[in-house]
């Protein structure tokens, strides 16, 4: 029986753990963290690794690596024990769960923070591509795809660049259009004059908030991009590079010399079938106080959660101040009075060594850190995301001295 068990080592339960233990009511023998995976990584940086923002391939894995990865157990306080096995089921009414080898574990209180699911192989031919060391499909969304879409933009010699857009929700929604413009940098200071960059949106609208989706198309179609919205990828056939979309009249073929694509997202398999997701697949939770709706000592918080804003790391920093304070309120019979007013925040590049900071909240209105000119794109900003961001998740957030949108400055509710 633990105090606290918490499903996830990811960046979201980085933050929770290190809000538990430095709070001074949770030692670090009542938690335990379930995490397969040995490394954990700043994810935002395969954007930045995919368009060479960091280099070209070989200097970035000599070079920028302590940047993006580190290992699991340097990302949480000393002596927190972490089971190094994969949650594969949930039993909210025993207060338990299971592990890989039919292990099974008691708690009071779990914290989800699972994640989500990039399902490369709903795209038929996707996952076939991506694994040919010759194609020249990419994807940022997983560390060595990230890679090999940066050798494909360096030795990209024009054609036909094809840029998309799956269906929300995904992690990052501005990362699809991130990589597009860091492309066209690479193309321009190779020398390439003759490509064609197209974009296709499975959306209406090339992003979800107003004011910066009319700033974000104007930046495309000065740049003349080919904007298709509603049109999401159904199959890809790169042994004869050809893409296939579908829209409202049916399906079309796409030819390309270089194709970026973005998983279609779904949640954890070992939530799928559980009782603690809504039919969206999500961890069901009530979207300010992160509870969960019908189990009152269980939470979660991240990409997991069906909260119904876009998945980022900003939301996930947040969302950890939220449930930690009302984690406390609740075992101390107190009233739940924090509230997530659902901040996330999708920094996008926009090319020229130039950055949008693009902050909003529930109901898509902007929630903006520091100008109402955020629409406008940035220098300032661009480097903060290249040099900046990664180490303050590398080395403040394992310390707890990163509070998300509040930066150094704990929140209070």
């Amino acid at each position: 029986m633990f105090k606290f068990i918490v499903a996830g080592g990811g960046s979201a339960s980085v933050s929770i753990v290190n809000n538990l233990i430095k709070s001074g009511r949770v030692q670090p023998s009542q938690i335990l963290v379930i995490e397969p995976s040995l490394v954990n990584y700043y994810q935002p940086g395969f954007t930045m690794i995919g368009g060479r923002v960091l280099g070209d391939a070989e200097s970035i894995k000599k070079n920028s690596m302590h940047i993006i990865e580190n290992k699991t157990a340097n990302m949480f306080p000393f002596s927190v024990p972490i089971l190094q096995k994969e949650v594969v089921s949930f039993n909210p009414d025993q207060n338990s769960l299971s592990v890989s080898g039919g292990e099974s574990l008691q708690y009071e209180n779990l914290i989800v923070s699972m994640g989500i699911h990039l399902d490369f192989e709903a795209v038929p031919g996707l996952k076939q591509a991506l694994d040919d060391e010759k194609s020249t499909v990419g994807s940022i969304y997983r560390l060595p795809y990230a890679f090999k879409t940066n050798k494909i933009i360096e030795n990209f010699k024009g054609g036909n660049a094809v840029f998309c857009m799956p269906p929300l929700p995904i992690k990052c929604p501005g990362a699809p259009q991130k990589i597009m413009h860091l492309a066209i940098d690479n193309f321009k200071a190779a020398g390439v004059t003759d490509f064609k960059v197209h974009y296709y949106m499975a959306q209406p609208a090339i992003f979800s908030v107003p004011k910066y989706a009319k700033k974000l198309k104007e930046i495309a179609e000065g740049k003349g991009i080919n904007l298709n919205f509603e049109h999401t990828i159904s199959r890809v056939e790169h042994e004869k590079k050809i893409a296939y979309f579908k829209n409202k009249d049916g399906e079309i073929a796409v030819p390309y010399d270089m194709l970026h694509v973005p998983p279609p997202q779904r949640g954890v398999n070992a939530l799928k079938n559980s009782t603690l997701v809504d039919k969206t697949g999500f961890v069901e939770v009530n979207k300010e106080t992160l509870r969960h709706t019908r189990y009152n000592n269980i939470w979660a918080l991240g990409d997991c959660a069906n909260t119904p804003i876009p998945k980022t790391l900003a939301a996930a920093l947040s969302q950890s101040q939220v449930l930690t304070h009302n984690l406390f309120q609740a075992l101390d019979k107190k009233d739940i009075n924090a509230k997530y007013e659902g901040y996330t925040a999708c920094p996008i590049f926009v090319g020229n060594n130039k950055l949008m900071m693009c902050e909003f909240k529930y109901g898509l209105v902007p929630h903006e850190t520091f100008s109402y000119k955020q629409d406008v794109p940035n220098g300032f900003f661009y480097w903060a995301k290249k040099w900046l961001f990664p180490r303050v998740y590398m080395q403040f957030v394992k310390r707890n001295w990163w509070f998300g949108r509040t930066m150094f400055f704990k929140p209070k509710f």
